[in-house]
């Protein structure tokens, strides 16, 4: 083998239990559907996976749907099959951008959920790498190549959208966005892109240096000294991210491992008492007074939670005085049910590796992309926003019920009562935490690369 080779192994955490049924809620608030579909890729099952997806218990949206099956498929080794899927759902994500202004409306009466599901930044990245990936394991390098100028031109445009917008992305967002650009430098490699891999490495940044192939822009080896870098190559050993382009009779085989589960989203809720500055607030037409009463609500239901609100969550978002939230001008006038989404971690059993090639060559598995922290940064960011729309859902509903109420209690005040009292519990019902993702997504990615003599291995 002579040049540069680049392998998927995807190692799913172990489940070590049995599947489950596909009704009610799944262990940690995972919901059942996941839950099982989670266990029977862990255990290899993928036949009985995907006829999980086609079934009655499956996510009730397409995109979402088109999306479990792509990566089952991919862990099955059904490559060819996952892209087509991958590719169909990256026409419907741009379909989707365009918002449907009817259905946002409804939303604005009902929850989330009536609206189509859209990925998040993360699980938007992770289509592609999944791509870049199967073109490779295919055999296709120059498709692979496609897949990551496509990587590449979303990073840039999440970038521009950011700096525009005057939003620095977290820090474990920030570091996913750089590996990314690792890994599709790495396909750039695979696939003799050399340039283009020169200006992803550069653009990875020098956390990333040593992983590169010592192609121009790579840099020297992250990680470890130069001392290390000295002398000859010799072959059949390895060393960490060796910086240096192999010997012409030796190549070079890269690994990259994923290891466990996204964390996944669950609801959580709260009864909050509404008072009169509040209802002043909500109903008034300065969208900054109605922003900051929202947030003063969402600030008391978070508050009411075990452990409280997430550090940081209010910053930046000109509350007047949150301090002031605990009674606003008075006693209570009535009560809000919200919900909203929160993250349950999943536990990672992996932790460091190795991958031999043959008796002599070996190198440690290296953690380049925390998937997990990711996730969770891009969920807080928004978790604001989030909460601000449920208040005021919330709100909106009582106010239509209290509208209907009133109507009905001139004909008759039992009808009234019993009007209201009906219309609350509908409001009530209808308020849920739309906790739809992609739950087969890994939690890390990790890195090996190893350089071996010219020949099979």
């Amino acid at each position: 083998m002579r040049g540069h080779a680049l392998l998927l192994c995807a190692c799913l955490p172990l489940a070590g239990c049995a599947v489950f049924a596909t009704s009610g809620g799944g262990p940690g608030g995972l919901s059942r559907f996941d839950a099982d579909l989670r266990s029977l890729a862990t255990r290899g099952e993928f036949e009985r996976a995907l006829e999980l997806t086609e079934g009655k218990s499956a996510p009730g949206d397409d995109l979402l749907r088109t999306l479990q099956r792509a990566a089952v498929l991919r862990h099955a080794g059904r490559y060819d099959d996952s892209n087509r899927l991958l590719q169909e759902a990256e026409l419907e994500i741009e379909d989707r951008y365009t918002k449907s202004l009817s259905k946002a409306a409804l939303s604005l009466i009902t929850n989330d959920r009536v609206l189509a599901w859209r990925p998040s930044r993360v699980e938007r990245m992770l289509l592609h790498c999944y791509g870049a990936l199967n073109y490779l394991a295919l055999g296709d390098p120059d498709e692979a190549a496609v897949e990551a100028r496509r990587l590449s031109g979303l990073l840039e445009a999440e970038e521009v959208e950011a700096f525009t917008d005057g939003v620095e992305p977290a820090g474990a967002e920030r570091e996913l966005r750089r590996a990314m650009r690792a890994i599709a430098a790495l396909v750039f490699e695979a696939a003799g892109e050399w340039n283009d891999a020169s200006v992803a490495w550069r653009n990875a940044g020098p956390a990333f240096a040593g992983l590169g192939a010592g192609i121009p822009g790579a840099g020297g080896a992250a990680g470890f000294g130069t001392a290390d870098l000295a002398g000859p190559a010799p072959t059949g050993t390895a060393r960490p991210f060796d910086a240096r382009p192999p010997p012409p009779d030796s190549g070079e085989i890269v690994v990259v491992a994923e290891s466990g589960f996204l964390p996944h989203r669950v609801e959580r809720s709260a009864v909050v008492p509404i008072y009169r500055r509040d209802v002043h607030d909500l109903d008034d037409h300065d969208a900054s007074d109605r922003r900051d009463a929202a947030l003063c609500v969402a600030w008391r239901a978070l508050g009411r939670q075990p452990d409280g609100p997430p550090a940081g969550l209010f910053d930046g978002f000109g509350a007047r005085d949150l301090r002031r939230c605990g009674r606003r001008g008075g006693g209570s006038l009535y009560v809000l049910a919200l919900a909203w989404p929160d993250l349950r971690e999943t536990p990672d059993p992996v932790r460091g590796g190795t991958v031999r090639v043959g008796p002599d060559a070996a190198a440690p598995l290296r953690p380049v992309a925390d998937i997990s922290a990711a996730y969770a940064d891009e969920h807080r960011s928004g978790l604001a926003g989030v909460l601000v729309k449920a208040v005021i859902r919330a709100a909106a509903k009582h106010a239509i019920v209290e509208e209907i109420r009133e109507e009905a209690e001139e004909e008759d005040e039992t009808l009234g009562d019993v009007v209201g009292l009906l219309g609350n519990a509908v409001a009530v019902a209808s308020e849920h935490a739309d906790t739809r993702s992609w739950n087969l997504l890994p939690g890390a990615l990790h890195v090996a690369r190893i350089r071996v003599p010219a020949g099979r291995h």
